[in-house]
């Protein structure tokens, strides 16, 4: 019985210890993939594998390699109309 107790005891520990996962990296290293934001310039870079590979600026998107998508893209006309597509909400 007292061996029957520890074994479920080892096992309820060792589960508990492998669902927490692993631990975060250090905080001095950045991820090789990551999003950053740059308040000063008000740009959003993604970094994947430690390479900037697309940025959002106050000027549009801009991406360094090829774009693959599936459906349309559709050019809405100006920023004002953008501005009015944006404020009269999604369309259902």
């Amino acid at each position: 019985m007292r061996r029957i107790f520890l074994a479920s005891m080892l096992l309820l520990i060792s589960g508990t210890a492998h669902a927490a996962g692993t631990a975060a990296p250090p905080t001095g290293q950045p991820q090789a993939t990551r999003i950053e934001t740059d308040q000063k310039t008000g740009t959003v870079r993604i970094i994947v594998d430690g390479r900037e590979v697309a940025r959002f600026d106050a000027k549009g998107l801009h991406v360094r390699d090829g774009i693959e998508y599936a459906g349309k893209i559709t050019d809405i006309g100006t920023p004002a109309d953008y501005d009015k597509a944006i404020a009269a909400g999604p369309k259902h």
